[in-house]
Order: C-alpha cells, then structure tokens, then sequence
C-alpha cells in the first residue's frame, strides 16, 4: 500500500548491528566478507546478504538476520550459499528482493540472478534454487519485484574504452 507524507520532514529510526563474526577491522583480505549492499524485510526480521570480496575470492554470500525494529543488534549467522568461482566482479551479491507472496528470494550480481523457492519458515538457502544468466554483464546493483514473476534490474552507469554503458532499467521474467 502507498504510504502519504504530510511534511516534508522525516525522522528516521535507526538500526544498528555488528557480525558476531568479524573481530577485525577492516578485516584480513582473506575475510572481506561483511560488506553487505543487499537484504530483505521477511517475517519481522531483516535478511543480510554480504557482498563477498574475499581476497582469493571464495564465492560465497553469507546470510544475517537481524530483528526489523529501532536499536543496536547483533546479527545472527544463518548460512552461506556458493555463488561461482569468479572472477568476484561477477558473483558478488549486490541486490535481493523477496516476492510479493513470499514464496521466492531472489539475489543478484552482475552476471545473474539466483532464485530461492521451495523454502521452509525462512530456509533460504535449504530450498530449491534456479539461476538466470543475464545476457550482458553490467555492474547490477537493484532488483525489485513487480509480481510474483517479473522483475526490475537496474545497473550503474559507467564508461568503458569511451563508449557509456548501463544506466538503465530492465524488466526481466521468471518462468515459474
């Protein structure tokens, strides 16, 4: 449902968290794992989706959750799923939405989307998954869904050798 505002001001309420994990930082390159650009609100909770930078890349994500509600927390480690093997750039996790039934996750990078489905309570990564490859690779960083099967994706501009690139908003479908 739409929300109205009747100012032009907002106050904001925080929510704060550390990784129960992380005892560095900035952590070892081996540990580059805490960035985290991607989650969903499901159930109450807040869903974290680490962008992995690890230095070798290891390819995996890892999944937080904290509760969705003002305070300082500490986030609870609830799994990990392998991406690929790299190069990073294209596995990284850099944006998730959950459908508007509830029944699929879904994570991007730059190279694709990776969709959870076949879940139990908030098992993620326990569920059946399907990957799409994109048929370009862009540094993607949004994706939202409009139904249960479509989706928005957007990429950053950038210029390579001159010529602009990305900027822009897809629509991409699921089958089911």
């Amino acid at each position: 449902d739409p929300v109205f505002f009747t100012s032009d001001e907002i106050v904001a309420k925080t929510i704060e968290f550390m990784y129960p994990d992380q005892d560095s930082f900035p952590p070892e390159p081996k540990d580059m794992n805490y960035d985290m650009e991607s989650f969903v609100y499901f159930k109450d909770s807040l869903y974290l989706f680490t962008k992995n930078q690890t230095q070798p890349f290891d390819g995996y994500t890892r999944m937080y959750t904290i509760p969705a509600k003002e305070g300082r927390h500490v986030a609870k480690y609830r799994g990990r799923y392998y991406c690929g093997a790299g190069p990073k750039e294209l596995y990284w996790i850099t944006s998730a939405d959950i459908s508007p039934d509830g029944k699929s996750l879904v994570l991007l990078s730059s190279m694709g989307i990776w969709r959870f489905t076949d879940f139990i309570n908030d098992d993620f990564f326990g569920g059946k998954v399907s990957v799409f490859i994109l048929n370009h690779i862009t540094q993607k960083e949004g994706i939202a869904y409009i139904n249960n099967n479509d989706l928005y994706v957007a990429d950053e501009r950038f210029v390579l050798m001159g010529v602009p690139r990305g900027g822009k908003l897809y629509k991409v479908h699921l089958p089911d």
